[in-house]
């Protein structure tokens, strides 16, 4: 799950467009189907599966 967020993440940030400026992502949150929603920190990007 984790380098799955990673790479996602990484991916959205390099697909950003130049002209977009400021926080790409105000708020990240995870879940299951039918579960509840998890907040994640979106400050954390690089290296994430190292932390997790």
């Amino acid at each position: 799950l984790a380098e799955n967020y990673g790479a996602l993440i990484d991916e959205l940030l390099r697909l950003k467009p130049s002209s977009s400026k400021g926080r790409y992502f105000k708020k990240v949150t995870m879940s299951s189907t039918n579960g509840p929603g998890v907040p994640v920190d979106n400050t954390i990007v690089k290296d994430f599966t190292e932390e997790a």
